[in-house]
């Protein structure tokens, strides 16, 4: 009987020909081989098909999965769903990764959650991004993870390796098409007992203009659309009253310092959403928020119920 492959390696594809095969060389010259590489073509009309069958055809651990046209996170749920790894890993293909990218050093195989370190390639440029926490360290506690994940966190997939049943049912939102990823991983930091972090192996994330992060970056308009649908995610999302400073902390510390920035600019509905959260406010709940990112929220808070207050005396229009 053929031994079960130890980590699944989720890709999905749609016209990435330019860079296909990059990141599956990338895959196949892995240091550690118990792998299975699951190419979920995404309805692909380019030659993608083409260059996945080939590595497919060539190495059994690749494994070709086609579907139409749905969205990246759609592609990523049905890897999930046939993925048979001990361990889940994201890589989107249009990246590619060191040789010991999937290598996790034997004291961190007891974690739910191994992250690693990457390189930002943009054109000519590279900017190494270290461990937000140094290498071999283990977070143990609710505590801890809250505050790392309110004050250190990426919200990228790709430069963490998941246990498979820390993921257990959880799928990607589908209606979601800008943060999917750290709504995905909101959901999974509520489950977390041990995270680690470990320099062996990076990933390389290439920035590609005209890709849908770069559009969202480049508009503020776009951002704030986002931040709108994201807050009222987290609130679906985190609903156990266990996780009420993860929960304020995201919106406060996050969503809200970002509408109180550009409150200027908001939309009707925005300017509604941000008066409720300002008057919702708990401060306690922030506790694990920096102190530095209490302190702006603070000072952002007070600047706006102070404009606000002296459009009221002065029959303008409030802020």
């Amino acid at each position: 009987m053929k031994n079960m492959p130890e980590i699944s390696i989720i890709v999905p594809v749609y016209n990435a020909e330019d860079y296909l095969v990059r990141c599956l060389d990338s895959i196949k010259k892995q240091n550690f081989t118990e792998w299975e590489c699951i190419l979920v073509n995404d309805g692909s009309t380019d030659n993608s098909v083409e260059l996945c069958n080939r590595y497919a055809d060539e190495d059994s651990r690749f494994k070709v999965i086609n579907k139409n046209n749905g969205g990246v996170s759609s592609a990523r749920n049905v890897g999930l769903d046939v993925a048979v790894g001990t361990w889940i890993a994201f890589v989107d293909s249009d990246d590619f990764v060191d040789p010991d990218y999937l290598t996790i050093p034997e004291s961190l195989r007891n974690c739910d959650i191994v992250q690693k370190s990457y390189t930002i390639l943009k054109k000519s440029e590279q900017t190494e991004i270290p461990l937000p926490l140094h290498d071999g360290c283990v977070l143990k506690d609710r505590d801890s993870l809250c505050r790392f994940f309110l004050n250190k966190r990426n919200n990228a997939l790709w430069d963490k390796i998941f246990k498979r049943t820390l993921v257990g049912d959880c799928r990607f939102d589908t209606s979601i098409s800008i943060g999917e990823d750290f709504m995905f991983q909101t959901v999974l930091m509520q489950r977390v007992n041990l995270y680690g972090f470990s320099e062996v192996g990076k990933y390389m994330y290439v920035i590609r203009d005209g890709s849908a992060m770069t559009q969202v970056e480049g508009s503020i308009t776009n951002k704030l659309c986002v931040i709108e649908e994201n807050i009222y995610h987290i609130d679906g999302i985190i609903r156990n009253k266990d996780f009420i400073y993860l929960h304020d902390g995201l919106i406060y510390g996050t969503y809200v310092t970002f509408l109180l920035k550009n409150r200027r600019i908001l939309t009707d509905s925005q300017h509604v959403l941000l008066a409720n959260r300002v008057k919702a406010l708990r401060f306690c709940c922030l506790k694990f928020l920096a102190f530095g990112r209490r302190r702006k929220l603070i000072f952002l808070i007070l600047k706006y119920y102070i404009e606000n207050l002296l459009a009221f005396m002065f029959g303008r229009k409030g802020y």
